[in-house]
């Protein structure tokens, strides 16, 4: 706590970069989270550092609960209505920015203490301008992957759109739309 305000402190051990993408990305992530400082409905970075053994963000600390804890109560049309709504506010905020998210699920969606849902974890974020000029490898596979992700093509901001989708869908039918059989998939992005 600082000034009568908490902080929350992502701590990334450096042994557990073990790829060149991995690494990329969670160097990226603080300059992403920089360019965003203007945005209310975003964390917003403190500060970054980084020691021998770990890099470490000092970021807006969220006290509400993510979409994970609401995803097996059941929601009214109103309240699925409103994360939609915050939550389409931030993606349309991040396209202007032209950030891509790439991780938009239950756990990454978390309520304020005024009530907001806000989009959190940029770790697997890039600008527009990476989509196509930088390889990312992207190892992971679940329930609202975009179809574009799977057939190994590039992907946009629809990839965002498309995973809120599937998340709302959840929300209101307590299954997603398509059944996963791999957990894990190696995805390569030209």
């Amino acid at each position: 706590m600082l000034n009568n305000e908490y902080y929350a402190l992502k701590e990334i051990p450096k042994y557990k970069l073990y790829t060149n993408s991995k690494i990329y990305s969670h160097l990226t992530e603080p300059n992403i989270l920089k360019k965003l400082n203007k945005y209310d409905f975003l964390p917003k970075i403190i500060s970054s550092f980084q020691d021998y053994d770990y890099i470490y963000l000092i970021t807006t600390y969220y006290d509400g609960k993510s979409l994970n804890f609401f995803k097996n109560n059941n929601m009214t049309e109103e309240q699925i209505k409103f994360v939609s709504a915050c939550t389409i506010q931030s993606l349309t905020y991040l396209r202007e920015e032209k950030i891509i998210h790439r991780d938009i699920m239950m756990k990454n969606i978390i309520m304020d203490k005024k009530k907001y849902f806000n989009v959190i974890d940029f770790s697997f974020s890039i600008t527009y301008s990476q989509k196509d000029n930088n390889k990312k490898y992207l190892n992971t596979y679940n329930k609202v992957t975009p179809p574009e992700m799977l057939k190994l093509k590039t992907f946009d901001y629809n990839s965002d759109y498309y995973r809120l989708g599937s998340v709302i869908y959840y929300l209101i039918f307590k299954t997603y739309p398509y059944f996963v059989k791999k957990k894990k998939i190696l995805l390569i992005l030209k």
